[in-house]
C-alpha cells in the first residue's frame, strides 16, 4: 500500500509541457490520450502565430525553446517537478504516468532525451556521434524528461530566433565538451548529472534506456491509420497529390514506386552513363496524374528565349513547360525532393548533402510538331533530377537524353524512374528528337 501511495505521489509530480499554436485534429487526438491516461498538461503557445519556420526550410523549432525557457521559470524552485517535454500534433500515450515516471527513474539521469536514426539538421555533425551497438544514435528534440530546475539550466542560454533549429541547439549541447562542461558544473549540485544520459553512449551501452524511454510500441504489425482530412483541398483535378503533408502515409503508398525503398539500398540504382544513376520513383499514377493536372492547367510556355516566369526574364535554353509553382504544388514538390529524393542522393554522391533548395521544377512537353528536341545545354544545378512520365513505344517514339562528352545515350527513359546527374562542367547534354506522340518529364535543377 506504501509503495501503491509512492507512485501516486509521484505521478501527481509530473507535469506534461507541449507546443500548439493552433488545435489541430493531431492536437486534440494527443489531448484526448493524455486525459485517458490522466496527464497533468500546460500549453504554450496556444492561439499564437507560428514563427518557428516552415517546409521550406530545412530546420526550425526555436520558437518551441523560447517558449519553454519562459514557461519554465515559474517551477525553477520546485526540485521534485518533472517536466515531459513533448511534440503534440503527431503523439500519443500509450500508457500513464506511472509507468511512465518508472522507466524514467530507471535511466538514473536528471535529463533523458529521445533518440533517432537520422541526424538533424546538420549531416555534417554525424562525425562527432560516439558509435552505437544498439539503438538508435542521435538525439531528438521531439521528446525529453527531467526535473524542472535541470530543464531550465539547460535552456537558459538559448538566444536564437523563432526560426532557428531547436534540434540543431540542443544537439551542440550534446557534441561540445565544453558546453557539456559547463552544463555539468550547473548541475554539480546534484547527485546524477544530465552528462549521464550521455554516458551511455559514451560507453556504447544500450542507449534504449536512456534515450527514447517515453515511447511504446503497441504492437508490432501496422492495422491502420487515421487519416487526416482537416487540409484537404477540392480545388485541383487530383487533389490527393497535395497531401504529402497531410497524410505522408497515404500519399507515399500511392505516388512513390514500390520498388523505391530497393533503391534506396542500392539494389535497383544502375548507371547508364558516367555519374548518371537510374532508379525507380514514381507510381504510373503519380506521373498520369501530374501529367494530367498539367494539361488540365493548360497554361504552357511557348518555348521562346522570353520567359517572365524567371528572374531577369531570359531563358538560355527555352522548353515549353509548366512549373510547379504555377499549379501551387512547389511546397509539396519540395517535400518530395527532400524526403525521397535527398536520401538517396546522399547514398549515390556521398559526402554532398543536399538542402534539396531549387529555383527552377518543372514539367516539359515534347512533341513533334511543337518542340521534338532540346539543343545541348548544361543545367543551372549542382545535380538534376528527370523523371519519365509516360511510355517510350506507346505514348511516343524517340526522345531521351544524350551526354555529348560521353557519347552515350538513354533511349528508353522507364515511365517513374528518373535519371539523376551533375548539373554544371560535366555532363552537357542534348534532349533527342521526339517523333510521333507527346513525350513528358518532370525536371529538378536541385542546389542551383
Amino acid at each position: 500500500m506504501m509503495c501503491l501511495l509512492c507512485f501516486l505521489l509521484h505521478a501527481e509530480n509530473l507535469l506534461v509541457l507541449t507546443v500548439a499554436t493552433k488545435q489541430t485534429e493531431g492536437f486534440r487526438r494527443f489531448r484526448r490520450s493524455a486525459q485517458f491516461f490522466n496527464y497533468k498538461i500546460q500549453v504554450l503557445g496556444l492561439d499564437e502565430d507560428w514563427k518557428g519556420g516552415d517546409d521550406k526550410k530545412p530546420a526550425g523549432g526555436g520558437q518551441k525553446v523560447r517558449l519553454l525557457k519562459s514557461a519554465l521559470k515559474q517551477h525553477a524552485d520546485k526540485e521534485d517537478l518533472i517536466i515531459l517535454f513533448t511534440e503534440s500534433y503527431d503523439v500519443l500515450f500509450a500508457s500513464g504516468p506511472t509507468e511512465l515516471l518508472k522507466k524514467f527513474k530507471q535511466a538514473k539521469s536528471k535529463v533523458v532525451f529521445s533518440a533517432e536514426n537520422y541526424i538533424y539538421p546538420d549531416r555534417k555533425l554525424e562525425a562527432k556521434y560516439p558509435t552505437v551497438r544498439d539503438g538508435k544514435r542521435f538525439l531528438g528534440s521531439g521528446g525529453f524528461i527531467g526535473y524542472a530546475p535541470n530543464l531550465k539550466k539547460l535552456v537558459e542560454e538559448w538566444k536564437g530566433k523563432d526560426d532557428d533549429s531547436d534540434q540543431l541547439f540542443y544537439t551542440k549541447i550534446f557534441l561540445d565538451p565544453e558546453k557539456r562542461v559547463c552544463v555539468v558544473k550547473l548541475f554539480l549540485w546534484y547527485p546524477s548529472l544530465l552528462s549521464q544520459s550521455w554516458v551511455f553512449l559514451v560507453q556504447q551501452k544500450s542507449i534504449q534506456s536512456a534515450i527514447c524511454i517515453f515511447m511504446y510500441l503497441t504492437n508490432r504489425h501496422q492495422f491502420g491509420h487515421i487519416l487526416s482530412l482537416e487540409n484537404y483541398q477540392t480545388s485541383h483535378l487530383h487533389n490527393d497529390l497535395w497531401q504529402i503533408f497531410s497524410n505522408p502515409e497515404d500519399w507515399r503508398e500511392k505516388y512513390i514506386h514500390e520498388n523505391y525503398t530497393a533503391a534506396l539500398k542500392g539494389k535497383l540504382v544502375e548507371m547508364p552513363c558516367p555519374d548518371v544513376y537510374w532508379f525507380p520513383i514514381f507510381t504510373d499514377t503519380a506521373c498520369d496524374e501530374l501529367v494530367e493536372e498539367m494539361e488540365h492547367y493548360g497554361k504552357w510556355s511557348t518555348g521562346d528565349n522570353t520567359d517572365s516566369r524567371i528572374q531577369g526574364g531570359y531563358e538560355n535554353v527555352p522548353t515549353i513547360d509548366i512549373h510547379m509553382n504555377q499549379i501551387g504544388f512547389e511546397r509539396e514538390w519540395y517535400k518530395f525532393l527532400l524526403d525521397y529524393i535527398a536520401p538517396i542522393t546522399e547514398k549515390l554522391y556521398p559526402g554532398y548533402y543536399t538542402k534539396t533548395q531549387f529555383e527552377l521544377a518543372f514539367v516539359v512537353r515534347y512533341k513533334p510538331d511543337e518542340q521534338p528536341s532540346l539543343m545541348p545545354h548544361h543545367d543551372a544545378s549542382t545535380f538534376t533530377i528527370n523523371i519519365a512520365l509516360n511510355r517510350v513505344g506507346i505514348d511516343y517514339e524517340g526522345g531521351g537524353c544524350r551526354f555529348l562528352r560521353y557519347n552515350c545515350s538513354i533511349r528508353a527513359p522507364r515511365k517513374g524512374w528518373t535519371l539523376m546527374h551533375p548539373g554544371r562542367l560535366t555532363h552537357y547534354h542534348e534532349g533527342l528528337p521526339t517523333t510521333k506522340g507527346t513525350r513528358y518529364i518532370a525536371v529538378s535543377f536541385i542546389d542551383p
